[in-house]
């Protein structure tokens, strides 16, 4: 009697619990409190300076981002720096990898070839996101603000 009665809470337990999770899943999980959310397309500037300090580069760039809870991916696109718009202008397409915020602290990859990828860490302000770059023989800057 008594295995029947510790096998019926046992799976009353299980069913509960399962339960449970279904209810409390990641879907629910959308920030914590002072988390924003930076799913959406970000355009702006990001300047580079070559590790050497010889080289100087100014472009714009369009960031598109795929959020879900605190992990996000998506597109850089770069632009010719003597470009004026994202219209017909060349472009550079990278892809964004294992971003994450965490508070209004952000960091991404950016991968540059088959063999590395730049570090991307800044911060996430209102309607904006701005931080530094470091690739493998550069540095600098990048700023962006929220479009839609």
């Amino acid at each position: 009697m008594k295995l029947v009665v510790t096998r019926y809470y046992l799976l009353k337990a299980v069913i509960l619990t399962a339960l449970l999770a279904v209810a409390c899943g990641d879907d629910q999980i959308t920030s914590l409190p002072g988390t924003g959310s930076v799913q959406g397309v970000w355009e702006g500037t990001m300047s580079l300076t070559s590790t050497a300090g010889d080289l100087t580069q100014t472009s714009r760039i369009r960031l598109e981002l795929v959020q879900r809870d605190f992990s996000f991916d998506g597109l850089m696109l770069k632009i010719d720096p003597l470009a004026k718009s994202f219209g017909r202008a060349p472009a550079d397409t990278f892809l964004v990898v294992n971003g994450t915020l965490s508070g209004h602290f952000v960091s991404f990859n950016v991968m540059e070839n088959e063999v590395g990828s730049a570090l991307f860490e800044g911060t996430l302000g209102d309607r904006k996101l701005s931080g530094s770059a470091f690739g493998t023989d550069y540095s600098g800057k990048w700023d962006v603000k929220f479009v839609f």
